[in-house]
């Protein structure tokens, strides 16, 4: 299988997994989440945590008869427009609602872009 990660917006990246499931797409995003909370980048605008955090939106789909790249980009875009809407620092499934950082389950239940 081939990854991809690439600039989607100025302030956007795009994480493309092929032959991933829902539940490891999402451990994909919260291990992102975490590397970056570890790297501790100082965010003044960032109350209350005062580093950078993300946002992430995730969604998933299954090529066949009909779909289209356009669908995931769309669903993943809306998921991550909720998580920031939500709040700081969320991984929002497009079929899913945001979920803080605390209150991620222990197991994953859910797919990237953010």
């Amino acid at each position: 299988s081939t990854d991809l990660v690439s600039r989607y917006d100025a302030d956007q990246l795009a994480v493309l997994l092929s032959d991933t499931t829902a539940a490891g797409a999402l451990q994909c995003a919260r291990d992102l989440r975490d590397a970056l909370r570890q790297l501790a980048i100082p965010h003044q605008d960032n109350p209350p945590s005062a580093i950078l955090t993300a946002s992430i939106g995730i969604a998933t789909l299954v090529p066949g008869p009909g779909t289209q790249a356009a669908d995931l980009v769309t669903a993943a875009d809306g998921a991550l427009d909720r998580a920031r809407n939500d709040g700081r620092d969320r991984i929002a499934d497009a079929q899913e609602p945001a979920l803080r950082s605390d209150e991620l389950p222990p197991q994953p239940i859910a797919a990237i872009a953010g």
